[in-house]
C-alpha cells in the first residue's frame, strides 16, 4: 500500500497536477476514521433506539409508533448540537496534536484542507440523522405501522442536517483558536444554546434571538412544546413556518464555515513550535556559544572522580506517597471553581423557586454532573504522564487514588450544595403511612455511592477510549435521566434501572430503593476501576511520550 501511494505521489509531482477535491476528500476521510467524526453517529444511533424503547414502554404519547416522534423533543432541544459542536471541536483538537498530520506542509492550501474538513463535518451530520429515523422507520414497519408522516420526519431530518453542521462548523472555527479548551468548553456553550433556544422558541420575537431559530421549526415538526410536551389540538404551534428558522440558521453556519477558513490562515501552533518556536525565531545563539558550553560540559565530566559518578545513583529519592503524588497533578483550581459556581446556583434557585426545584436541579444536574466532569478531568490531569506514571506505580494504585481525591472532594462539593437545595425545607416527615425521613435526606444518603460509580465510568471511559467518548456518553445519560427519573410516572416503573444518572433522584422519590441502589453502585464503580487497573499498561504502550 504504502509503494502505490509512494508511486501516485511521485506521478502527481511529475505531472504537475494540483491535489483534486477527490482526493483531498478521501485523505479527510481517513484521517477521521475510528475518531469522534463518526463515534457521534452512532451515539445518535443509540439515542434513537433510546427513544423507541421509552416510547414502547411507557405508551404515554399518542401517534405513529407509540409517538416516538414526540418523545425525540429532547434531541433537537439538548443533544443534537451539543454533539455537532463536539465533532467540530475535536477535528480541530485532533489536528493540533497531530501537528496538521504532515499536511501543512504538502502543496495543498489551508482553505482546501478546511473545506474537506467541513465538508466531513456536514457529511457526519447527514449520517447522524440518517442512524436517528432509520431505526424507528424500520421499527415501525417491522411492527405494522408503515411509513407514518413521512413528509415531517423527512423535514425534521433535513433541519437538523442543516443545524448540526452549523454547529460543526462553529466547533471547528472555535477549536482552531482555543484549541483542546474547546472540547469541554463548546459542547457546554451549545447545550446552554439549545436549553435557551427550547425555552425562548415560542416568543413573538424569536427572529431576535439566534438559538431559537433551530429549535422552533421542529417542534410543529415533533408535536410538541419547547419543554417536551405534547402539541395540544388546535395549538399554534402546529402552524409555525418551517423555512424561516432554516434559513436563518443556514446562515448562522455560513458564518461559521468563513469562521474557520479565516482560522485555516493562522499557522497552527504545533507547527511554530509554540512558545519555544517564537522565542528561537527571535533570539539568535551563536555557534561559539554553543561550542563553549559543550565543551565546558565535558570538562566537567573528565574531571570528576569515578567514585562521585559511582555514588549518584545511591542519593536518589525517597519513596513518596502514591496519593499525595496523584493529589498535586489534580486539577483543584477548576474543581473548587466548578464548585462554588454548583453551590451558588443551587442555593440562588432554592430562594427565587420552591425547594422541590433546588432539589430536582441538585439531584438530575447538579450531583451527576459533578461527578462526571471531576471523573473526566482526573484522568486528563495525568493523561499526558501517563507512560511515565506507570513506571512508578501499578495503574490500580494511580486509578484508586484519583478516584479516592474525586470522592473527597465531591464530598467537599456536593454536600454544601445539598444544603443549599433543601434550605427551609422539612426533612422530618409525621404523616401516617409514610418514613420518617423526607425523599431528600434519603437523596443525601445514596449521593456518595452513586457519584462515585458515576466518577469511575467517566474515568475509565477517557482512560480507555479518549475525551470524546465520555462527553458523548455523558449527555446521553443526563437526557436519559432527565427523560426518566424526571418524569413522575417513568420513574415510578422499572425503568428507572436503566437510567444511572437519575437514581438520585430516584432515591428521593421512591425511599426503599436506597439500599439496591448504594450496592449496585458500588459493584458498577469497583468493576470501573478494575477495567481502569487492567488497561492501564496497554494505555500507556499506546500513548505518546
Amino acid at each position: 500500500m504504502s509503494a502505490l501511494l509512494a508511486r501516485h505521489g511521485r506521478r502527481e509531482v511529475r505531472q504537475g497536477r494540483p491535489v483534486g477535491t477527490g482526493a483531498l476528500l478521501r485523505a479527510e476521510m481517513l484521517r477521521t476514521r475510528r475518531t469522534a467524526t463518526w463515534g457521534v453517529p452512532l451515539a445518535v444511533a443509540l439515542f434513537s433506539a433510546q427513544a423507541l424503547f421509552i416510547a414502547h414502554t411507557a405508551r404515554t404519547a399518542e401517534g405513529w409508533n407509540d409517538g416516538v416522534m414526540a418523545w425525540m423533543g429532547s434531541y433537537p432541544t439538548a443533544f443534537a448540537l451539543p454533539m455537532g459542536a463536539l465533532v467540530g471541536a475535536m477535528t480541530a483538537w485532533r489536528e493540533q496534536r497531530l501537528r496538521e498530520g504532515g499536511t501543512a506542509w504538502r502543496a495543498v492550501g489551508p482553505g482546501q484542507r478546511i473545506a474537506a474538513r467541513l465538508t466531513v463535518i456536514a457529511a457526519s451530520a447527514v449520517l447522524s440523522q440518517v442512524l436517528l429515523m432509520g431505526p424507528v422507520v424500520a421499527d415501525a414497519l417491522a411492527r405494522g405501522h408503515g411509513l407514518g408522516p413521512w413528509p415531517r420526519y423527512l423535514a425534521f431530518m433535513a433541519v437538523m442536517t442543516v443545524a448540526v453542521s452549523s454547529a460543526g462548523f462553529w466547533g471547528l472555527a472555535i477549536g482552531q483558536r482555543l484549541g483542546g479548551v474547546a472540547v469541554g468548553l463548546v459542547p457546554t456553550a451549545a447545550l446552554c444554546w439549545s436549553v435557551a433556544g427550547a425555552v425562548r422558541a415560542e416568543s413573538a420575537s424569536w427572529w431576535t434571538e439566534p438559538w431559537t431559530w433551530a429549535v422552533r421549526p421542529v417542534l410543529p415538526l415533533l408535536g410538541v412544546h419547547g419543554n417536551n410536551l405534547s402539541l395540544e389540538p388546535g395549538s399554534p404551534v402546529w402552524h409555525y413556518p418551517i423555512l424561516p428558522g432554516v434559513l436563518l440558521t443556514a446562515t448562522l453556519g455560513t458564518l461559521g464555515a468563513f469562521s474557520a477558513l479565516a482560522g485555516a490562515r493562522r499557522r497552527p501552533a504545533a507547527c511554530r513550535g509554540g512558545i519555544r518556536g517564537r522565542w528561537a525565531s527571535r533570539v539568535s545563539v551563536p555557534p561559539s556559544a554553543l561550542t563553549a558550553d559543550a565543551t565546558h560540559v565535558t570538562s566537567i565530566h573528565a574531571e570528576s572522580p569515578p567514585s562521585a559518578l559511582s555514588a549518584a545513583p545511591a542519593a536518589s529519592p525517597a519513596r513518596r506517597s502514591v496519593a499525595l503524588a496523584v493529589g498535586t497533578s489534580l486539577p483543584w483550581s477548576v474543581w473548587g471553581a466548578l464548585g462554588l459556581v454548583l453551590v451558588t446556583l443551587t442555593g440562588v434557585v432554592n430562594v427565587v423557586y420552591p425547594a422541590s426545584y433546588s432539589l430536582n436541579l441538585f439531584t438530575l444536574a447538579g450531583a451527576p454532573t459533578a461527578a462526571w466532569v471531576a471523573g473526566i478531568t482526573s484522568w486528563s490531569a495525568q493523561a499526558q504522564s501517563w507512560r511515565a506514571l506507570v513506571l512508578r506505580a501499578r495503574p490500580v494504585a494511580l486509578t484508586a487514588a484519583s478516584l479516592a481525591w474525586v470522592k473527597v472532594l465531591l464530598l467537599i462539593a456536593l454536600v454544601p450544595a445539598w444544603t443549599a437545595a433543601v434550605w427551609g425545607a422539612p426533612l422530618l416527615r409525621s404523616a401516617p403511612g409514610v418514613g420518617a425521613l423526607s425523599g431528600a435526606v434519603y437523596a443525601l444518603l445514596v449521593m456518595p455511592c452513586v457519584c462515585f460509580m458515576l466518577a469511575a465510568i467517566a474515568h475509565v471511559l477517557a482512560q480507555v477510549t479518549g475525551l470524546a467518548t465520555p462527553i458523548v456518553v455523558g449527555v446521553a445519560a443526563f437526557l436519559c435521566g432527565a427523560v426518566v427519573a424526571g418524569n413522575e410516572v417513568l420513574v415510578g416503573t422499572r425503568l428507572w434501572v436503566l437510567a444511572p444518572w437519575g437514581w438520585v433522584e430516584a432515591a428521593a422519590a421512591y425511599p426503599e430503593r436506597w439500599v439496591v441502589i448504594n450496592v449496585v453502585s458500588l459493584l458498577i464503580g469497583g468493576l470501573a476501576v478494575l477495567v481502569s487497573a487492567l488497561s492501564g499498561r496497554r494505555v500507556a504502550a499506546r500513548s505518546r511520550s
